[in-house]
């Protein structure tokens, strides 16, 4: 082992190529134009800044020659304290000290780096008026989340994560920029979920309507993002399909509201659990988001109201009306839902996204007038993430678990014990009334999943790899105590996750509360890798690349045939790193490489990397011997985190090597033999043992570089494939 780290550490490809070309750069670009027309929205911490924005055509592609735009800001007597890029003409600046004036100003950015002149700088601040005004109306539930980085309180909130979820990868919780994150690492199922429930119920008891608020940036890609009104007291979502797909599942009888990219919707699960759409931002009921003027940005949170009533629902964003059903489109049953929150990864990796992540802020609801909530829940967990999966394997092999509550809970008006059930693929659950959860010593029955669904749903379909189901257990007054409980879980082949005791009192005598994040430091926020650009071809000759097709590393599905001077296009984006981190740090480096070798490889100005490159180049196929080739694209962040390429399955790790291919036939081919570019090399380091990557700078010293070169000749990969296996895990750094 140690001799594989010596040799990681010490491995530095060489860059080969048919005699490749480097774009040269200067710091500013004349003709590039300067943005105009800047408008700020402040906000509670943070700025929303706008420029060259016509809302009669949200969606009119940016200037040409323009890849992004640069944002310097910071406080008055600092203004170039920050900046930021982006491929779009909005953007959220965060986090701000309420009342201290800011500055802003915003450059046009090419493919190369280069810059326009500045704008006209804009003045702004922090302001907490419209949340303050929201705090005061959502008189049933209200969390602005202006808390320490950490996670949210859990007398507000519990928070639950589906068997699919990496363990200690998926979260909820809040950075130091005051709002809230959802995370989702779908692993080992394709329906990932983290899932926020808020400790009051949506009441329509008065018969009238209520408004739901809260600032939402959006989901991505394949991932989604419901809002679900559910009958009875759960945690995990039984009913995980995406809009579209009829399966009998649990919940039924409630309502959903959903975002994936510019498609919204409102969807009614019906008595048998399938979900029925309403409406939908899908230009087919009504116009996607994007062309109604409220396009979804990654990390720039929309405010959205929802008005309902137990017959008809609207959905309005930054107060456009997006979304409204007809009147006495549904029905309602009950007077009292509970409200699930839910970040969704639906087979997220085919898309190439290694994270869903949501930005979140400022979520309530208003309630009857004189509703007053006399009872306070305190919430003990195992762990504050998603990494508690639990599998009991039969009747002498129960699942056992120790669950710490620091606090004295004699006062205690109810309780309750919470877990999900969920199967690993190809498994079955089928519960038996020998199914028991024992705490400290106290055996207690596991009642039968049960659906509202009429007919009643097979619990082969119900609790599945893709259906959980919550149990929640009332618990005898005095079962539990302070300190070590013991619980054991007894069913034959079910993993238990998300398991906690909700303990209720009442508000006036409650006990001081323990944040489980406090009692278990251990159980920390997630840290998020680093994700490189994305990177792909979108023209071989005349033929213009999907990216939707699977699997075209697969000679037989694509192959293009050349000869003679190919033109090449491709294009590196940086929007799978704003969806999976919430920043872009911009594309440094892009090569395009033949059969292991760079025959172009292009520079961004180091002092501003582009946010985008679009590129065009000639390759001379006469360079290479007839037959098939390799055709790839790299390309580096600032940091030098290596891109993902981005075709359908391609695979969601950085780095992930993922060709094309071309045959060429030239009727006479000259043989160029490779050489090494002078004085490029790329080292690859493996990641530090606390989780951080090397230093960002990507510079080594001379005789850094000398003993590089040295060690090339010992270590190098014996092949450009084995090179290329060897990216996929390290940090990429060059000089």
């Amino acid at each position: 082992m140690i001799k594989g780290v010596i040799r990681l550490a010490a491995i530095l490809a060489v860059l080969f190529s048919t005699g490749a070309s480097f774009a040269p750069f200067s710091a500013q670009a004349a003709g590039l134009p300067i943005p105009t027309g800047l408008n700020v929205t402040p906000d509670d911490h943070n700025a929303i800044v706008r420029w060259n924005f016509d809302p009669n055509k949200p969606t009119a592609p940016l200037p040409p020659g323009v890849a992004g735009y640069r944002i310097t800001w910071g406080p008055a007597d600092q203004p170039d304290a920050f900046s930021k890029i982006t491929e779009e003409r909005i953007i959220q600046l965060q986090p701000l000290v309420n009342g201290q004036p800011y500055v802003a100003r915003v450059q046009s950015v090419n493919s190369y780096g280069q810059l326009s002149a500045a704008s006209a700088s804009i003045s702004f601040t922090g302001d907490p008026a419209r949340v303050d005004a929201l705090r005061a109306q959502m008189n049933g539930f209200f969390d602005d989340f202006n808390l320490p980085a950490g996670f949210p309180d859990e007398t507000r909130w519990n928070s639950a994560y589906s068997r699919c979820n990496a363990p200690n990868a998926s979260s909820f919780f809040i950075n130091d920029q005051f709002h809230a994150h959802n995370t989702v690492f779908s692993s080992n199922c394709d329906r990932g979920q983290s899932i926020s429930r808020p400790r009051a119920l949506l009441d329509f008891s008065d018969g009238g309507t209520r408004t739901i608020v809260f600032d939402f940036d959006g989901a991505f890609r394949r991932n989604q993002w419901y809002l679900d009104l559910v009958p009875r007291l759960m945690d995990i979502s039984g009913q995980v399909n995406i809009e579209g797909l009829t399966a009998p599942a649990d919940p039924a009888d409630g309502l959903r509201f959903h975002q994936s990219e510019q498609t919204a919707s409102i969807g009614l699960f019906d008595t048998n659990g399938t979900v029925k759409v309403l409406t939908a931002t899908d230009n087919v009921h009504v116009p996607k988001l994007d062309a109604a003027g409220v396009k979804q940005v990654s990390n720039v949170r929309r405010h959205w109201e929802i008005r309902l009533s137990r017959t008809s629902a609207e959905v309005r964003i930054d107060g456009k009306l997006v979304l409204a059903t007809a009147p006495g489109a549904f029905q309602l049953k009950q007077q009292r839902y509970y409200l699930l929150w839910n970040m969704f990864g639906y087979n997220s990796n085919k898309a190439n996204v290694p994270i869903s992540l949501g930005h979140w802020d400022n979520f309530g609801f208003d309630a009857p007038a004189g509703t007053t909530n006399t009872i306070v829940t305190h919430n003990y967990r195992l762990v504050s993430n998603s990494s508690d999966f639990i599998k009991a394997f039969g009747a002498n092999a129960p699942a056992n678990v120790t669950l710490n509550i620091p606090d004295p809970v004699d006062s205690a008006v109810a309780s309750r014990l919470m877990f999900t059930l969920q199967m690993d693929n190809y498994d079955t659950y089928s519960w038996a009334p020998t199914d028991r959860v024992t705490v400290n010593g106290t055996a207690l029955a596991i009642p039968r999943p049960a659906s509202n669904a009429i007919p009643a749903i097979p619990l082969s379909v119900m609790v599945s790899t893709i259906s959980p189901y919550t149990i929640a257990i009332p618990l005898p007054n005095g079962i539990l105590h302070q300190g070590t409980n013991q619980i054991s879980l007894n069913t034959i082949a079910s993993t238990f996750h998300s398991l906690h005791a909700e303990i209720d009192f009442a508000r006036d005598g409650a006990p001081a509360y323990t944040q489980p994040a406090t009692a278990q430091p251990s159980a920390a926020a997630p840290t998020i890798a680093p994700i490189g650009p994305n990177a792909i071809f979108t023209q071989i000759g005349t033929t213009r690349i999907d990216p939707g097709i699977s699997d075209l590393t697969r000679v037989t599905v694509f192959n293009k045939i050349v000869s003679g001077i190919v033109p090449l296009k491709l294009e590196v984006h940086n929007d799978i790193a704003m969806q999976g981190v919430g920043s872009s740090s911009g594309v440094r480096q892009v090569d395009i490489v033949v059969d292991g070798g760079v025959v172009l490889s292009q520079r961004t100005d180091e002092a501003a990397p582009a946010p985008a490159v679009y590129l065009s180049y000639n390759l001379d196929t006469r360079s290479f011997a007839n037959g098939t080739h390799e055709l790839y694209v790299r390309a580096y962040d600032s940091r030098c985190t290596p891109s993902i390429a981005d075709y359908l399955g391609a695979g969601s790790r950085s780095g992930t090597y993922y060709p094309l291919h071309i045959t060429i036939q030239n009727s006479a081919v000259a043989s160029v033999a490779a050489a090494p570019v002078a004085a490029s090399y790329r080292v690859l380091l493996p990641i530090a043992g606390n989780g951080k990557r090397p230093s960002s700078t990507c510079v080594l010293t001379p005789a850094t570089a000398a003993q590089g070169s040295q060690a090339a000749a010992q270590f190098a990969p014996a092949t450009p494939a084995d090179a290329r296996r060897e990216e996929q895990s390290l940090f990429v750094c060059e000089w």
